[in-house]
């Protein structure tokens, strides 16, 4: 992915961010990490219910020894999370699909092993370390912080995958849906990806279903970077431009990333 995607037409200069920080300052990290949150929400025109979400998300991944986790089903979760943000069931369950959050790899997918219906409340509210990263260093401006929400790192279980013995595979990919750990482990042996495969990769990547036969003129051609990475710029910008996101958008993402 290009290391600069946003520039003089997003309308982001960062002079709304104010004086820059004197060298010498050093301010606590927990500031950092409230303006830098609140700052990617406003950027991104997130809803208030995703603003909630991804401020919750971190607290609850970085600081677990501090959270409770009562939630076994779905469901569960839904009302927990409406409950303790006082918002309508229906904006938590709008917020969903498309997950936007994962789609920018602000939110770990969920692993498989509990089974449809039966996560924890932690796997909603489970941040990237990508995240974590990003929103405690300080940004210069907001063109910085956009750039490194975007410049994110390799995607972790493919370094694994890469370094593994096929018996550590095995147990890796046994968390996954198996289409999507077909397409990991195709990928890793360097074979094509079907339509299927990548309509399962952008189901897991953002809860968003597309049907496969949108994606036959991709087979063979994509990885599963390409479709993660496409996946979220495409997402990217439906939130910039304040757009919904459509199939035409991310099936625009993908062929520019096959270019």
């Amino acid at each position: 992915m290009p290391k600069r995607l946003i520039g003089g037409g997003s309308g982001f200069d960062g002079s709304e961010l104010g004086p820059a920080t004197h060298p010498g300052t050093a301010l606590p990290t927990q500031a950092y990490v409230t303006v830098n949150l609140r700052m990617l929400g406003r950027l991104l025109n997130l809803t208030e219910v995703e603003r909630m979400w991804l401020e919750s998300a971190y607290h609850w991944t970085r600081f677990p020894d501090q959270q409770s986790d009562p939630v076994r089903a779905d469901r569960d979760a839904v009302q927990a999370l409406s409950q303790w943000w006082s918002v309508p069931m229906e904006s938590v369950v709008a917020a969903t699909r498309p997950n936007r959050l994962r789609a920018l790899r602000m939110l770990e997918p969920f692993d498989d092993v509990a089974g449809a219906g039966e996560h924890q409340l932690r796997d909603w509210l489970r941040c990237t370390e990508h995240l974590i990263r990003l929103v405690e260093v300080p940004h210069r401006s907001h063109t910085s912080l956009l750039n490194g929400l975007l410049n994110s790192a390799p995607d972790w279980l493919m370094n694994r995958l890469a370094c593994s013995s096929d018996a550590d595979t095995a147990v890796a990919l046994d968390r996954l849906p198996p289409l999507v750990a077909d397409a990991y482990q195709r990928d890793r042996c360097g074979l094509p990806l079907t339509a299927d495969h990548i309509a399962a990769l952008v189901l897991w990547f953002s809860d968003w279903s597309v049907t496969a036969t949108r994606f036959d003129v991709l087979a063979g051609h994509v990885t599963v970077s390409t479709v993660r990475d496409a996946l979220q710029l495409a997402v990217f910008r439906c939130c910039q431009l304040q757009t919904p996101l459509t199939e035409f958008a991310l099936l625009k993402a993908l062929f520019a990333a096959c270019d």
